[in-house]
């Protein structure tokens, strides 16, 4: 095999065994770019909530099945984030999966569906997915690719697969620029020297740059010393604008992997030799290949003369025997996943038999409510005296909340449900500015310390709206009152009407 081919291949076999991509997390500055042109299959979660865990796996199945789709784009939305597209998509409880096709509504479409691998696997394919470029679907290719594709490379056709697939990268066919991220700035540049242009997106002299920017890319796009990349000061990138002393576009900066982390300014040639002879001089250290064998580790340098000293029947034996045994390892990869998950399901059969079942409870101490709320969002119902009403009313209002914490629950939203009797912890109330009369509601949240206040009525639709509206960044928060009282001890309620003090004779 020709050493493009080889180098291509061994790329491949790194991707096949899952060593590159990543799940995509969308959020307000990312959203707009990467459903552009595709049809976007999308899950709005809430960050540790019970059913968003569980429908992960099949989730991250999907997304494994379609991460090179140049068509479908498998994603998920944090809300507990990303909470301005959770609003302006409609998202009322987690997870909710909605589509977006990339003709249709900016407010996509709910997806109704099966939740599980199968189900979801056939709506995309027969909804979303279309032509892909590869062996089976030649209809999806451009007449480059088409081209390539029809070639034979004289290799096996697992190999033949995995080289067209590198010689489409290799001519811009597939992939992309590096664009860096506050979030993918560290791995990206570890262990590198990285040569990074800071532009603002449609600025003319970084229009300008552009085309020897690339194709200096192209020239390191595979270099294990050297990355070449773009941070976007208008979107993704604008933190790292400021982190890094950019004060005009395109600035360019060095980094050099045991240099300053604010990196050096360069002030060099910016057409695409002098940007090269640059890069060739400072940054570029030894590759491991063919032609640069200086660039080998120990172990490396040993295997690939082995393989250049093989005949080309050995060499196609010792592949087909590394990617039978690559299969091997997979299935038993898969395996003990598959006895990992079980496990995981004991223990959360274990953890369960000392749990109470989740309901409404009465806060009846300090130590139960940061028990129940400290985790969480919690609603919290100051009801009337039982004086008031007596037993009836009380049980009336209790199964209000009891509706709507199971409503919330069925859709995923995740909030503790307590109540308590208004009046008796004074402080604390007085501290709320609830003197407004009880019934009073009020929902928190410990980690965030903010709360906010429910105007309306305590019935059903009241409740739940005010529960959807908050989760959703649509209720005014306050913050929690520093020094904030404890809860007071309070009998738990028998269930009965209460009894009047008996009067006093005078």
């Amino acid at each position: 095999m020709p050493t493009e081919m080889k180098t291509a291949a061994i790329f491949c076999s790194l991707a096949s065994l899952g060593l590159v991509g990543a799940t995509v997390e969308l959020t307000e500055k990312t959203w707009a770019g990467a459903i552009d042109g595709k049809n976007a299959f999308v899950k709005f979660l809430a960050r540790g909530e019970a059913i968003a865990a569980k429908l992960k796996p099949d989730w991250d199945k999907l997304h494994e099945d379609y991460k090179t789709s140049r068509t479908v784009l498998i994603a998920h939305v944090d809300c507990t984030a990303g909470e301005s597209l959770c609003g302006n998509h409609g998202v009322r409880g987690y997870p909710t999966i909605k589509v977006f096709k990339k003709d249709g509504s900016p407010q996509g479409e709910d997806y109704n569906g099966a939740r599980e691998y199968q189900g979801l696997k056939r709506f995309v394919e027969a909804n979303l997915a279309g032509p892909e470029c590869s062996l089976e679907d030649k209809a999806g290719c451009a007449p480059g690719e088409l081209k390539i594709l029809e070639q034979d490379f004289g290799m096996p056709t697992e190999m033949k697969t995995a080289a067209i697939f590198c010689s489409l990268a290799s001519l811009g066919l597939v992939g992309a620029t590096v664009e860096l991220t506050e979030k993918t700035w560290a791995g990206a540049i570890d262990g590198k020297n990285a040569f990074v242009k800071f532009l603002a997106r449609g600025e003319a002299i970084a229009a300008k740059l552009k085309p020897d920017w690339d194709k200096l890319h192209e020239d390191y796009k595979t270099s294990r010393t050297v990355l070449i990349a773009d941070v976007d000061c208008t979107a993704g990138g604008e933190s790292l604008c400021g982190k890094h002393g950019v004060r005009g576009y395109p600035s360019i900066k060095v980094f050099k992997k045991d240099g300053s982390p604010q990196g050096e300014d360069y002030n060099g040639a910016r057409e695409y030799q002098g940007l090269k002879r640059f890069v060739e001089a400072n940054l570029a250290g030894p590759e491991c290949s063919l032609e640069d064998k200086a660039g080998c580790a120990p172990g490396e340098l040993k295997i690939l003369e082995e393989s250049e000293a093989m005949s080309v029947a050995d060499r196609r034996e010792k592949i087909k025997k590394l990617e039978a045994d690559i299969k091997d390892k997979k299935a038993q990869a898969k395996t003990l996943d598959r006895e990992a998950k079980e496990l995981t399901g004991t223990l959360q059969l274990v953890r369960l038999g000392g749990e109470k079942p989740e309901k409404v409870e009465q806060l009846v101490g300090d130590a139960e409510f940061k028990e129940h709320c400290e985790a969480r969002t919690c609603v919290l119902a100051f009801l009337p005296h039982i004086l008031d009403g007596g037993a009836a009313v009380r049980n009336d209002y209790l199964k209000v909340m009891d509706k709507v914490f199971k409503k919330s629950k069925a859709e995923g939203t995740p909030a503790g449900f307590m109540w308590l009797q208004g009046g008796d912890q004074f402080e604390i109330e007085e501290k709320l500015s609830l003197q407004f009369g009880f019934p009073a509601v009020i929902a928190l949240n410990l980690k965030k310390q903010r709360y906010a206040v429910h105007r309306g009525t305590l019935d059903e639709d009241g409740l739940s709206s005010f529960l959807k509206s908050m989760m959703i960044g649509k209720v005014p928060l306050a913050p929690l009152p520093k020094e904030m009282p404890k809860f007071q001890k309070a009998d738990p309620w028998d269930g009965k009407d209460g009894q009047p003090p008996a009067e006093e004779e005078l």
